[in-house]
């Protein structure tokens, strides 16, 4: 049995704080890993670099065999290592990283 009800708990505004904390610093500054996939889209489409622009996906992919399986991971730090945080199963990650390798495969196909 509760003894306050609901938003008058000290504990739940305690709660309530640190939720409103996390959810902040969530979006601030936060590496996201579907964004790697427009990133190297327009890199490739800038600079016609399908080698260079290719390169920067490697690191995610080696992710497919480490972390979560088949999977890339919501977000990551934003220092090296680049740790994984969040969702280790993210499925406009692994959309967009995808997404990029076809692009980079298209251009490649369309040189030779």
């Amino acid at each position: 049995m509760a003894s306050m009800v609901g938003d008058q708990s000290p504990i739940w505004q305690f709660e309530k704080s640190i939720i409103l904390q996390h959810d902040s610093a969530y979006h601030r500054a936060t590496v996201w890993g579907w964004l790697i996939g427009p990133y190297v889209v327009a890199h490739l489409r800038v600079y016609n670099d399908p080698e260079l622009a290719r390169s920067y996906l490697y690191p995610l992919i080696r992710q497919l065999t480490s972390h979560g399986l088949g999977n890339i991971s919501e977000i990551f730090e934003r220092e090296a290592p680049f740790t994984p945080r969040g969702c280790i199963s993210q499925a406009w990650s692994v959309a967009e990283v995808l997404h990029a390798w076809l692009q980079i495969g298209e251009t490649l196909h369309s040189h030779n």
